[in-house]
């Protein structure tokens, strides 16, 4: 079995695993950069980036953190089907979000989470500017693999709260491209919940899953959303990961298909298939950094998009 050298002592990798797992439970979410993973892929549409994770804080501690996220597209998939790829009307659509994200454990099996975000969109000389899609929800921990159980398992519902910024026909465009296409999101309430599992295996794997379903008001089709991350601690500072989300619609409306409008932009059928990778490093004891890119790889009536985003988080509470 591999083993590790740490303070002078070795200890398997499933036993390092679990120092690891104790240590992120006394200083916050195991994995912090779970949130920044979820604020990169759904920046662009300002969907709240809501970030399941089976792994929660130490009880009365928790994380705050702020993330930039940068996206940038040439190319949509529009049309028949809304598959169609083609260079996107007006030139590069791009968008920037901060996002402040915040979680505190209050019992042992309970979290609450909460997130707000200011983004900028543009599409050559067209811009638009306004709070994001803000998210709060809470997550229960049914099962936890530090005591016993073969995995950590959790059930997460929560609230979205529509931001302030225009859609439709109120963003007219001078490239020529449909109005509203650079709108930073739906503009809807709603609500999302979700099952999350994972666990860490030898040598510091991580693997998790989540699987949920969000629910929309002002016409916007239901979503289901799926993510599957990998991750790999390398030492007492790094951890690298691999990310896979996709996101699917139940509507049926395809932009620039009958009887599509621009005014009709929150009621398009949007999906889209990411995948990304992550490098965390912690800084101080209480302090924490990590990088993201990832590519949008399949969609429907979606931007083609690249995404950067970084983030800086702080632990606060139990040690």
């Amino acid at each position: 079995m591999p083993l590790c050298v740490r303070r002078n002592k070795r200890w398997s990798g499933r036993e390092r695993c679990r120092l690891f797992l104790e240590e992120r439970r006394g200083q916050g979410s195991v994995l912090g950069l779970a949130a920044s993973l979820c604020v990169a892929i759904c920046a662009l549409s300002a969907m709240p980036a809501a970030a399941g994770s089976p792994w929660l804080s130490e009880p009365y501690s928790g994380t705050v953190s702020l993330s930039f996220v940068r996206q940038r597209a040439d190319e949509k998939w529009t049309g028949r089907g809304g598959t169609e790829m083609g260079p996107m009307p007006g030139g590069e659509l791009t968008q920037s979000t901060f996002w402040l994200i915040g979680d505190y454990a209050f019992l042992d099996n309970f979290a609450l989470d909460a997130q707000v975000g200011f983004a900028r969109s543009r599409l050559a000389q067209d811009m638009d500017k306004g709070l994001a899609d803000a998210n709060i929800g809470l997550t229960w921990r049914l099962a936890d693999e530090l005591i016993g159980h073969p995995l950590s398992f959790a059930v997460r519902g929560g609230l979205i709260v529509a931001g302030g910024y225009d859609t439709g026909s109120a963003l007219a465009t001078t490239s020529g491209a449909p109005a509203g296409i650079y709108a930073i999101g739906d503009g809807g309430n709603g609500f999302e919940a979700s099952l999350i599992a994972g666990r860490f295996f030898a040598d510091c794997l991580g693997l998790s899953v989540e699987v949920g379903y969000r629910n929309r008001n002002n016409d916007i089709p239901n979503n289901m959303f799926y993510g599957l991350s990998g991750v790999l601690v390398m030492n007492d500072q790094v951890t690298v990961s691999m990310d896979y989300h996709r996101v699917t619609s139940d509507g049926d409306l395809n932009i620039g298909v009958p009887p599509f409008t621009p005014d009709r932009f929150p009621e398009v059928a949007e999906e889209t298939t990411v995948i990304g990778g992550r490098v965390s490093v912690t800084l101080t004891e209480s302090t924490s950094g990590s990088l993201f890119y990832g590519d949008t790889i399949d969609g429907r009536n979606a931007s083609a998009s690249g995404i950067f985003g970084m983030t800086l988080s702080h632990s606060f509470g139990a040690y």
